[in-house]
């Protein structure tokens, strides 16, 4: 039996968040909007896979030139495009422009299996399933100049480990069109 929250087979997540960092001295207040929808789909086949697909958006003002360093997204790593680095110095020229911004939209899909069924080993439930990902995403430094021409898309394969108490535990293995590949460990969203 699956967990409707950390692990579901069917139905959607909406997730939507606002965020307010007030500004000291010259350093302009920030806002945060950050919108993800996640559906999920049992596939009727043999061990009943479940495919998800996930949209997710975030933006950020004032315009990328105004925050400061540490508040900068990465479009590429773990939370959104798998297959490349978060570092901007470590992806390939013609990408590097989309790495670094404060403004990103991200659509990914994935097929999840089980491997291990969950089981209780005396107090602590342990699982384990695979997975398989397709991520393409965009960015832009003005939230209203985003161009969805220009993408960075990843792919991999993965394994999720359940542990009670701890929630799901990804570990992907992504590669890029560039001949790069990364390894992300994430906790599962």
């Amino acid at each position: 039996i699956r967990d409707i929250y950390i692990d579901p087979t069917k139905g959607h997540l909406f997730d939507i968040s606002l965020e307010c960092f007030y500004g000291i001295n010259d350093i302009d207040n920030i806002w945060i909007l950050s919108l993800m929808y996640k559906k999920y789909f049992e596939i009727d086949f043999i061990s009943n896979p479940v495919f998800s697909y996930r949209v997710q958006t975030k933006n950020k003002f004032p315009n990328f030139d105004k925050l400061p360093f540490l508040s900068y997204e990465y479009l590429g790593g773990e939370e959104f495009v798998r297959g490349y680095s978060s570092l901007p110095d470590k992806v390939p020229d013609k990408v590097e422009p989309l790495i670094e911004s404060s403004n990103i939209y991200v659509l990914s899909f994935e097929l999840q299996n089980t491997i291990i069924k969950r089981r209780e080993y005396g107090s602590v439930e342990i699982g384990l399933d695979g997975i398989l990902f397709f991520d393409i995403g965009t960015s832009s430094k003005n939230y209203n100049s985003v161009d969805f021409n220009q993408n960075i898309f990843g792919y991999g394969i993965g394994l999720k480990f359940f542990v009670s108490s701890v929630g799901p535990i990804s570990i992907s293995l992504g590669f890029n069109p560039y001949g790069q590949q990364h390894l992300h460990l994430m906790d599962s969203q």
